[in-house]
């Protein structure tokens, strides 16, 4: 099954490249064409409405039922830059460069990677014209190691650099929330002033067209509304406009991806009925309660009160759960948190006994530190892990840090053989399906609109289930129509996985892991309908 992208006219079909400017998924090849499919059109286009309180400020609600795997929202950036930490990039493409493989531009000076349409690139024109214009002399970067002082501007510099020559992007970015209160507050308020703001100010000479105010305001922006960009390495920033109105929940309805063109694209990834909030997750959707919340409030300045972040069981998953310190007990105890602070309780799901904080952050420290010295890329350090904690004595057997370590040994049974999962013994094999169906279970009940992770882990459970049933085969164990049963099951596995990651950036490792799931379903409904035919039915 291939994903393709079609620029056809929703009109008349022909190619086109002008997009309907409402939802940005339907191409016209000229404005009439657009009128006259606008009657069919209108009720699928841009199936969300802004709405405004005093609590949430501007939000987004489904303007109509969402269908499960409906693009909601694909957009082009307003602004993209480089991280605020990192070392020399290419300013066109924002990939890592060194001295070896840069050459300066020849306007500015500032560093571009051998390719010449980077030279032309529209990204790089703020800083190459403010360069001459503003400071009057070309830079000069000799050092390429990391992080690189000069790159902590660049992004702050191209948003002020459209308020003269795109105003009206300059006018949705200014509409952006920038909490400068908090901002104030922040461990980066001052590195920002010396860095970013005065840097603007006195290099670029920028004093006469901007003010202190609005620089840190620029800033705050960028803190509160950048999305990190993973396409290139090191990963970029992006500021996007409808997206930044999407609303935060830990427990999200709609998945965010983005395009190889640095586009991002919303999809639902269950039904969303008329009326419901639309979100998205703004933080690691995989990290216990307080480390999300505290990862909100240090990076986002708000407290999160979503479904799930109330909920000390996190949907009856016990993901925070730490073993009660009470003899008799066999429960667990959970953070139960206060709507306004970091201020935690621990309380035991079943004797509802109080436990000493202290004594319960001791415990997660321990095994946080054991968690973070291991090699990941070891499968026998991550069955050691698991094997010591993972036995209910200190954590619940959903605990993040037992999941965390889960997610690494399962993709990394069968990459660490010559063979691949044949050379797998068949204990290794049996572990390797029980970590992805445990994982899967566990993801589709507190990260249902996480496609990614779920795709990955169910492309290698779809893997792992076909080899099971092969060897079973090849041992006489199982007859044809076993074997079957294996392979469709193995089918629907890896069909989900192509849903979950069809829109998945070919760039990525999620979306090398797309192709090849493509390849494997042809391959493996070729195999199927060769064991239909010798068994005499199909149950497809």
């Amino acid at each position: 099954m291939s994903v393709m992208v079609d620029n056809a006219c929703g009109f008349c079909g022909e190619p086109s490249s002008q997009k309907c400017s409402g939802c940005q998924l339907v191409y016209y090849c000229c404005r009439e064409h657009q009128k006259k499919h606008w009657s069919k059109h209108k009720s699928h286009c841009r199936p969300m409405k802004l709405c405004q309180d005093n609590v949430l400020g501007r939000y987004y609600v489904a303007s109509r039922s969402i269908k499960a795997g409906e693009v909601v929202l694909k957009e082009v950036p307003l602004v993209q830059g480089p991280s605020q930490v990192t070392g020399p990039v290419c300013l066109g493409c924002l990939k890592s460069i060194s001295m070896h493989t840069s050459e300066e531009c020849p306007k500015c000076g500032w560093p571009l990677c051998r390719d010449p349409q980077c030279r032309m690139s529209e990204h790089h024109v703020p800083e190459c014209d403010w360069t001459m214009s503003k400071r009057g002399k070309k830079i000069k970067i000799s050092n390429f190691t990391a992080p690189h002082p000069s790159y902590e501007c660049i992004t702050t510099l191209r948003c002020l650099y459209k308020k003269f020559h795109q105003p009206a992007v300059w006018e949705k970015l200014m509409q952006l929330e920038a909490h400068l209160d908090e901002c104030k507050k922040s461990p980066r308020y001052e590195s920002d002033q010396k860095n970013v703001i005065q840097f603007l100010l006195n290099f670029f000479k920028l004093d006469q067209d901007f003010s202190e105010a609005e620089i840190f305001k620029i800033c705050g922006i960028i803190q509160v509304n950048a999305h990190e960009m993973p396409l290139t390495e090191p990963g970029y920033m992006a500021i996007f406009d409808r997206t930044s109105l999407v609303e935060h929940s830990c427990f999200p309805n709609l998945y965010k991806s983005f395009t190889n063109s640095g586009q991002v694209l919303l999809r639902a990834m269950k039904p969303i009925a008329a009326g419901d909030h639309l979100s998205i997750c703004y933080t690691d959707p995989l990290w216990g309660t307080i480390n999300r919340r505290h990862h909100l409030e240090e990076s986002k300045y708000f407290t999160c009160q979503c479904d799930r972040c109330r909920d000390p069981t996190e949907f009856n998953t016990m993901y925070d759960g730490v073993k009660c310190p009470e003899h008799q007990c066999k429960g667990y105890v959970l953070p139960h948190l206060t709507p306004s602070s970091f201020e935690e309780t621990w309380i035991c799901h079943d004797c509802k006994k109080t436990a000493d904080q202290d004594n319960v952050h001791k415990i997660l420290v321990k095994i946080g530190e054991d968690l973070s010295t291991i090699e990941k890329q070891n499968p026998e350090a991550c069955r050691k892990f698991l094997k010591t904690y993972d036995t209910g004595r200190f954590l619940h057997p959903n605990h993040y840090y037992l999941t965390d370590v889960r997610i690494a040994l399962a993709q990394l049974y069968g990459q660490t053989t010559r063979g691949g999962i044949q050379d797998l013994s068949d204990e290794m094999l049996t572990h390797k399906i029980a970590l992805c169906k445990q994982i899967v279970n566990l993801a589709r009940t507190i990260v249902p609109a996480e496609g990614r992770i779920r795709g990955i882990i169910i492309f290698e459970l779809h893997a792992s289930v076909a080899e099971l049933g092969r060897r079973r085969s090849s041992q006489g164990q199982i007859d044809s129509a076993q074997l079957r049963a294996f392979l469709l099951e193995s089918k629907q596995y890896l069909d989900e996985a192509v849903w979950l990651l069809q829109y998945e950036p070919s760039n990525l490792p999620e979306g090398k892991i797309l192709v090849q799931a493509q390849e494997n379903l042809s391959s493996l409904n070729t195999v199927l309908q060769a064991l239909h035919a010798s068994i005499g039915d199909s149950p497809m």
